[in-house]
């Protein structure tokens, strides 16, 4: 027999061979995790704002403009950019004034809906919103009966929850919520509650209505026909013909037995 040969394998360094049995990790993979640590430690905890209501009110005016204010709760970092949603496309922003938040400004974003930009102050506060809408109702263009029509609507194209929402829309003096067309959420037999209220606000008839809440991608909105409260001044006269006449048709039974 010929004479055997030893043959022997060449091993890798240790620092670089791992099996689930070697009882310690390559060198490569400590190093990825304790970069990992690094940069965890240099980013910080992920932070957001958080709002947990969304007050709107609406007070329409005879020439067809509206007077609109949010309330807005939310908290964050200082100097945070926040986005809210913005359900007024037509607003003058040359009235809009904000409390509570520093470089308010108004975005569109690429599907057409205006967001409200603001940075968190170095104090938190509340968030008020005040801005005028021209041209919402066109009063000249009087329905059956006089019927004007009020809608709106708000839709949360922002990647956060806006908490519950309160939208309160308010008619002028003078006349009367007539028809609730249509509400967002609308109304259910299945649910305890109804999602809308018909309220007297300040001597103006409007129409209250609540989200639980308003999450991303959300809808809420409404549309109401109003009209005049003032009765015909035929109806009076009428009246007052038809008693002067029963007054004279019986009068000798006015003045009583002689």
């Amino acid at each position: 027999m010929g004479a055997s040969r030893l043959v022997t394998k060449t091993e890798r360094p240790a620092f670089g061979r791992w099996t689930p049995t070697s009882g310690r990790p390559p060198v490569f993979l400590l190093v990825l995790v304790v970069l990992l640590i690094l940069l965890a430690i240099a980013v910080g905890p992920a932070e957001g704002a958080t709002v947990t209501r969304y007050a709107e009110e609406i007070r329409l005016e005879r020439d067809g403009s509206a007077a609109v204010t949010l309330d807005v709760d939310l908290s964050g970092t200082p100097g945070e950019a926040v986005r809210l949603p913005f359900g007024h496309a037509k607003a003058d922003l040359a009235t809009l004034r904000v409390a509570g938040a520093l470089a308010p400004r108004i975005e569109t974003l690429a599907g057409g809906l205006p967001v409200l930009v603001v940075t968190l102050p170095p104090e938190p506060a509340p968030l008020k919103v005040r801005v005028t809408v021209k041209g919402l109702v066109d009063f000249g263009k009087a329905k059956a009966f006089g019927n004007r029509v009020f809608s709106h609507e708000l839709v949360n194209a922002t990647t956060g929850s806006c908490g519950r929402y309160e939208g309160t829309f308010l008619i002028p003096e003078g006349f009367r919520v007539n028809t609730i067309v249509e509400t967002a959420p609308a109304e259910s037999e299945n649910a305890a509650t109804r999602p809308y209220e018909v309220v007297r606000v300040d001597g103006r008839d409007g129409l209250r209505l609540t989200e639980p809440s308003l999450d991303p991608a959300k809808r809420v909105a409404a549309k109401i026909r109003f009209k005049p409260a003032a009765h015909s001044p035929l109806f009076p006269g009428l009246l007052l013909a038809v008693g002067a006449l029963y007054l004279y048709r019986f009068r000798d039974l006015a003045g009583g037995a002689r």
